[in-house]
């Protein structure tokens, strides 16, 4: 009898493991996950903006900055509920621990150095600072430059250096051509890198970045190139294109989302490219989702299927596509198939560890599909089915550095707590606030729009302490610019 075949495992982004890699990542994850000890993490713009921060810039005290930066509660999804150590921090600015604590407790730093040495590392925005940076180029120190290539800083300038975009469009200028294998292979790149990096940057920050690359194919379409290299630039921009429609989505610029949509789609279609159009289709429902138009988000997620066949992205155009649109639609007999459906086509492939990037190219995980499955059901309010689903999937989600996942399956479970014979108003707004907390300074459209009918759905019970509290602090949230 012949031998059983050993099972294929895969990493949490899609990448098969080598039968000799004994953990659960790929080199790449590796990497990433150790970069949280490596630098300083990329922090949104809205990071800044805090009562501690305000109080700590005005005292012109850099202790006490450094303080609220890695006590700050968005470093609590990678660092842990204490946020970033006074160790870790004193690896990155190049001292001890002890000097980290007489810095935050002691007087204020005074040698302009420290304090310039201090804004680079943290990457403190110079507008916020009372002294002048170096005029110069700043030099990184060398306790937080990464290696060559380094996945983390993939395409992030952070004002220090040129993005890699940059880079490559400059090289591409000198090419006779216009093109190589190597620069099309440096773009690939920036693409696979961008999920793992999407959730902890955010649209804000990597929108910009993908803008900049989609105009540099844009430039490398326009010269010569081999017919192999022309199909490869188109798929880049395609790829590009849908990428931009999400993060439009999530920065809730609709009309943006459609058009970027409708343009990826075209090109997908022009290089007849099934797996790409597969998941620009599931991008263009997921927008129509939140639009609050269920029925075209339908429409899509079906279309989309007529080209996915047996590919990756078929549990997503079901699962998150189909599936959550009837259930907003009230077809419980049909979001009953999909859900099912979904699940049968998820046997089919090996399991992706994890919680699996949101806008990943690649397959969903089973916490992935649970979540969107306990979604699907909130809308029909079955909340034994809600609770269920999220259920499966919230032990891995809390383990994740997902921070919307982590915020998105609480809602959930607060919704479907409301729905109950016995509503739970207090534990639903504790859970909103657990929420809400984890996601203050990642604002993306669809929490946000979950959020506003988690507090509409407690207004019943604002007499409530907690409940007034959770309301009022969404009230402040949801209208801080």
């Amino acid at each position: 009898m012949a031998s059983r075949r050993a099972r294929q495992r895969y990493c949490r982004c899609g990448t098969p493991l080598a039968k000799d890699n004994t953990e659960r990542q790929c080199a790449r994850c590796q990497h990433l996950s150790r970069d949280k000890l490596i630098a300083p993490p990329e922090v949104p713009a809205e990071f800044w903006h805090t009562d501690q921060f305000e109080e700590a810039f005005a005292a012109q005290h850099m202790g006490w900055v450094a303080r609220v930066y890695r006590t700050h509660p968005y470093q609590h999804a990678v660092y842990g509920p204490g946020g970033i150590s006074q160790t870790l921090l004193g690896q990155w600015l190049g001292v001890g621990q002890p000097q980290i604590s007489r810095y935050e407790t002691g007087p204020p730093i005074e040698h302009l150095d420290t304090l310039q040495h201090w804004a680079q590392t943290l990457r403190i925005p110079p507008r916020r600072l009372w002294f002048q940076l170096p005029a110069e180029k700043k030099r990184q120190p060398a306790t937080t430059a990464p290696a060559v290539g380094h996945p983390a800083n993939a395409g992030a300038s952070n004002g220090v250096l040129e993005p890699p975009t940059e880079i490559v469009a400059r090289r591409a200028e000198l090419q006779t051509s216009g093109l190589t294998g190597e620069l099309v292979a440096e773009l690939e790149q920036f693409l696979l890198d961008l999920p793992d990096r999407y959730e902890t940057a955010g649209p804000l920050i990597l929108a910009p970045e993908v803008v900049d690359a989609r105009r540099l194919v844009h430039r490398l379409l326009k010269g010569n190139q081999r017919l192999k290299q022309r199909a490869q630039l188109f798929e880049l921009a395609g790829r590009l294109s849908g990428l931009l429609s999400y993060m439009a989505v999530n920065l809730g610029n609709f009309n943006t989302a459609q058009a970027y949509g409708a343009e990826a789609f075209e090109l997908a279609r022009f290089i007849e490219h099934d797996e790409l159009t597969t998941w620009v289709r599931g991008t263009q429902s997921f927008a129509a989702y939140y639009t609050g138009n269920y029925k075209r988000s339908l429409i899509l997620a079906q279309d989309g299927q007529r080209y996915a066949k047996d590919s990756l992205q078929a549990v997503r155009l079901v699962i998150n596509g189909e599936a959550r649109a009837l259930g907003k639609l009230q077809d419980r007999r049909g979001a009953d198939e999909a859900v099912t459906r979904a699940y049968r086509l998820l046997e089919r492939f090996p399991p992706a560890a994890g919680m699996t990037p949101c806008i990943s190219f690649g397959i969903y995980s089973e916490a992935r599909t649970a979540s969107n499955a306990a979604t699907a059901y909130l809308a029909l309010k079955q909340t034994k089915q809600v609770l269920g689903y999220a259920e499966r999937a919230r032990e891995i989600v809390d383990t994740s550095s997902s921070q919307w996942s982590y915020a998105l399956i609480r809602l959930d479970i607060a919704m479907a707590l409301l729905s109950a014979e016995q509503p739970e108003p207090e534990g639903a707004s504790a859970l909103g606030a657990e929420a809400l907390n984890a996601v203050r300074y990642q604002r993306i459209e669809s929490i946000q729009q979950r959020t506003r009918e988690l507090a509409i759905a407690l207004r019943p019970w604002r007499h409530l302490p907690t409940v007034a509290d959770f309301l009022a602090d969404v009230s402040g949230w949801l209208t801080a610019k």
